[in-house]
């Protein structure tokens, strides 16, 4: 992946130095395309998922857990005593109500 360092590399070999884009390509161990993408963008694009990541085991019972956590902020407990992911995870399933056989590696 390119960082902006290597974005102003060879931005300034090809713009203020007078290289090619042929030369700048193998210079820099990149495609002519690449090349050019990096002279049309200032800064180096950033990722943006296109969807949101699905969670098949929490959404279910996300609100139940939100509202554990919101409810012992409201009470000022402690930070040290709040529920992490390791207790909210030892929940009996029953009180979660979640199935996570469907959700075990095969292998």
């Amino acid at each position: 992946m390119l960082t902006a360092e290597d974005y102003e590399k060879i931005k300034k070999a090809i713009l203020r130095d007078g290289m090619s884009l042929r030369q700048a390509a193998k210079t820099f161990k990149h495609g002519r395309e690449t090349i050019r993408k990096i002279l049309e963008h200032g800064t180096p694009p950033g990722y943006q998922r296109k969807q949101r990541a699905v969670q098949p085991i929490i959404e279910p019972v996300k609100h139940i857990i939100d509202s554990w956590i919101k409810d012992e902020i409201d009470r000022k407990v402690h930070r040290k005593q709040r529920s992490n992911a390791t207790v909210i995870d030892t929940f009996p399933n029953s009180i979660l109500s979640l199935d996570r056989t469907s959700f075990e590696p095969s292998g």
